[in-house]
């Protein structure tokens, strides 16, 4: 799968993980990034973290609806990439905002456009809607979840 400009997909099947277990926001990260790692798409697991934590302090990627968008452009990742995790037991993300879907985003510093920005508007357009939502939560496969994402 490529995106439509023919670059390599931002999400692949390994990159999802459906009933995934979490205590807190800080280690649905860890699990989201784990992912990432053994895709090869971080270059320093720990480095991304410590970015995608640094960017949550700063303000709640929680978007609602019981979503959150960790996301981190660094030079920690080797390829603009998602992941996402459907969790078993939500988490609580921030302030009151419970979360049971991370869809966690990984850029490349050498990105130097505002790749990021189009990806997460992407993401947010589609997010707004009931139906999306569902199907993301009730889809019972990887792929499912990929090919909803397709073309973001």
């Amino acid at each position: 799968m490529t995106t439509a400009g023919g670059h390599a997909a931002l999400i692949t099947p390994d990159l999802v993980l459906l009933g995934a277990t979490a205590d807190d926001r800080d280690t649905a990260i860890r699990v989201a990034a784990s992912r990432l790692s053994r895709a090869g798409r971080l270059t320093d697991e720990h480095a991304y973290v410590q970015a995608v934590l640094e960017r949550e302090a700063a303000t709640s990627t929680a978007v609602g609806f019981g979503i959150a968008t960790p996301h981190a452009k660094t030079d920690a990742v080797a390829r603009t990439s998602i992941a996402v995790l459907r969790l078993s037991t939500a988490v609580r993300w921030s302030g009151e905002d419970d979360v049971d879907l991370v869809v966690q985003l990984a850029v490349t510093e050498a990105d130097r456009s505002d790749e990021h920005l189009r990806i997460l508007a992407a993401l947010a357009r589609r997010l707004v809607h009931a139906d999306f939502r569902a199907q993301l939560r009730g889809t019972p496969t990887a792929q499912g979840v990929v090919d909803l994402l397709d073309g973001i």
